[in-house]
């Protein structure tokens, strides 16, 4: 099983999420639910520094849609906003 981006074990096994990616995590709800683009939002975390989930500076929409889609983000996002996203993607 691949850890999604931001999640890691740590020496206890027990499910950790690093404060930067989850930093990156929210911006990616947070601009998805105000209606910007996977683009927009791909330039927008590559001009605040983010890393992509491969370690590169660019991220692709791909991977910003990954983590939309993906619920193990519940517990970063809250699930309001994870639902929130999953309304703005019906609609678009």
């Amino acid at each position: 099983m691949k850890i999604p981006y931001g999640i890691y074990l740590n020496e206890d096994n027990e499910i950790c999420f690093d404060p930067e990616k989850r930093e990156a995590i929210n911006m990616i709800y947070d601009m998805y639910i105000e209606g910007f683009s996977l683009r927009k939002i791909a330039e927008a975390l590559k001009v605040n520094g983010y890393l992509s989930p491969t370690g590169k500076t660019d991220w692709t929409p791909q991977s910003i849609d990954n983590v939309i889609n993906n619920s193990k983000y519940i517990p970063v996002v809250t699930f309001e906003k994870y639902v929130d996203a999953c309304f703005a993607r019906e609609a678009r």
